[in-house]
């Protein structure tokens, strides 16, 4: 034992000074960070940004908790929110997540123009929460969004965020339930939006083949090329440009999409 403990001397002693102060810094801050995570959560302490406050607990994985607390969650998205969306907008999101993006748009444009849906079971208490937290009420289901009503496989994750109707990533799945999915076009139908916020992890390349966009003017989308490919993604962008729809802003793998006035983009029938 004291062999083993004269090695590590030996080896510690034969990195430079400014290197291991640096090192102990950088961990004394981390666990700084982690300790003060753990505190807020253990507390249910919310995080607020941009006018909204988000439930959180101990359940949600370390890593979700930092980004929100920090607050760096789907911030190309509110900057995309922020600059484009209109009094006179109705907003379907598919993929709700924990509910922030839905909770800033009823905030803006009033609850009863925003349409939520999310497929992990888990979240559905923190959307609500996270809602009545924000005094907000959007109409939230919990369910997936594809070419026909039914049902479907779905890939819960470790990290929510990555959470699947494509199998992505097998080992850092922790279970696969069936859920039940609703048209997109019939619910494009009911509820006529505007504003349609897209981020499925990959299940946008199966949704936009099939789907009539009817009333909508403005596409709000993140793309996962890692999960779907390259080909796939492009795919996607195609379809809207065929919709008539044309890129107006773009932020990593997130993207805006307009109406061109002049087109019909109402896709197959």
């Amino acid at each position: 034992m004291n062999a083993i403990r004269n090695f590590i001397r030996h080896i510690l002693s034969l990195i430079p000074s400014s290197l291991k102060e640096k090192y102990l810094y950088k961990k004394a801050r981390e666990i700084k960070q982690n300790l003060v995570i753990e505190c807020l959560s253990f507390r249910k302490k919310p995080a607020e940004y941009a006018g909204i406050k988000i439930y959180i607990d101990r359940l949600l994985p370390r890593n979700m908790r930092r980004i929100l607390y920090t607050g760096y969650y789907e911030l190309s998205e509110l900057a995309i929110l922020e600059a484009y969306l209109g009094p006179d907008d109705v907003v379907m999101e598919i993929g709700a997540g924990i509910g922030f993006l839905s909770s800033y748009c009823a905030k803006q444009i009033g609850s009863d123009k925003v349409f939520a849906y999310e497929g992990n079971s888990f979240l559905k208490s923190y959307i609500l929460k996270t809602y009545k937290l924000n005094g907000v009420s959007p109409r939230s289901e919990h369910c997936l969004v594809g070419e026909e009503d039914g049902e479907m496989e779905f890939f819960i994750m470790r990290d929510f965020r990555l959470s699947s109707t494509i199998e992505h990533s097998p080992e850092r799945c922790i279970r696969k339930i069936k859920v039940p999915m609703k048209s997109f076009n019939r619910e494009v139908a009911k509820n006529k939006p505007t504003f349609l916020i897209l981020d499925v992890e990959g299940g946008e390349y199966d949704l936009i083949k099939s789907a009539n966009f009817g009333s909508i003017k403005k596409i709000l989308i993140e793309t996962h090329p890692h999960i779907i490919g390259r080909e796939k993604a492009d795919y996607v962008k195609k379809r809207f440009r065929e919709c008539g729809f044309r890129k107006k802003d773009c932020m990593g793998g997130v993207y805006f999409f307009t109406k061109e006035k002049s087109k019909n983009l109402t896709g197959p029938s």
